[in-house]
């Protein structure tokens, strides 16, 4: 299975895994939800806010740069969300 990353490294500059990314961003929106109803549905939320970065040209991008905002990956995650 391919290693996915998200496009933030650590201060060692090593790769950050989308995967992880999206976990930790979940855990984090959870804890910071208004109201123990909308844990859930923040969570959902996080874990879907980068769901775009999983494309390969997105990851090519990472890898091989490019122009800022040429592989768009904002709209998978909503997008997904219109048909749930």
């Amino acid at each position: 299975m391919p290693e996915y990353f998200a496009p933030s490294e650590n201060s060692n500059k090593e790769k950050h895994s989308l995967s992880k990314h999206l976990h930790q961003t979940a855990m984090f929106a959870e804890y910071f939800a208004c109201h123990k109803n909308y844990k859930q549905i923040f969570k959902i939320a996080a874990l879907l806010h980068d769901l775009g970065k999983y494309q390969q040209a997105f990851q090519d991008y990472l890898t091989n740069g490019g122009k800022r905002g040429s592989v768009p990956h904002v709209s998978w995650g909503a997008g997904l969300c219109t048909t749930l």
